[in-house]
């Protein structure tokens, strides 16, 4: 694998999965009593549990997200293989 094949696959999972946090966030923002009125269909809780877990999950995958997509990403881009 090329150094530009890397760089695009990790630019584009990089991108991806920033646009899943922004999709989840404003969701999150804009209609928070309709994604808790889905949620909770599913599964009893409390609304300030609802919170805590959207809260901590979002964080969860931001760092995943940059740990191993953007880093990656920033790291090739810096040694200048593309």
């Amino acid at each position: 694998m090329t150094y530009e094949a890397l760089y695009e696959f990790f630019k584009w999972c990089s991108i991806f999965n920033i646009v899943i946090i922004a999709w989840w966030a404003v969701w999150i923002m804009v209609f928070p009593n309709f994604v808790f009125k889905m949620h909770s269909k599913w599964f009893e809780m409390p609304r300030e549990e609802f919170n805590k877990i959207h809260y901590k999950a979002m964080a969860y995958y931001k760092l995943i997200v940059i740990v191993f997509n953007v880093v990656p990403w920033l790291v090739l881009w810096k040694m200048g293989g593309v």
